[in-house]
């Protein structure tokens, strides 16, 4: 663990992405109220002339501790970079 301002930060593994027969698809939610929003990719697919990336969104239980701080959740997907799109289909 490294550290910054005497806080312990974890280190995260880092893809490695050959960008000569890689892509980086991304997945923006938005602005959240809460820390209790979750975005999850449930499936990619390759279809006839590109992908399906099916992504689902969770958040917490009414009844869930949450902190009362904006998020943006993401996520960051490697595709083959000879697709020609990559069509989104996200559930709620």
């Amino acid at each position: 663990m490294g550290s910054t301002h005497g806080h312990a930060v974890p280190q995260v593994a880092r893809a490695v992405v050959t960008f000569s027969s890689e892509s980086v698809a991304a997945v923006f939610l938005g602005d959240r109220p809460t820390s209790g929003y979750r975005l999850s990719v449930l499936e990619l697919k390759g279809i006839s002339k590109g992908w399906v990336l099916r992504t689902s969104e969770k958040a917490s239980k009414v009844d869930d501790p949450q902190l009362q701080v904006e998020t943006r959740p993401f996520v960051l997907v490697i595709v083959p970079s000879h697709v020609d799109g990559i069509a989104w289909d996200h559930e709620s």
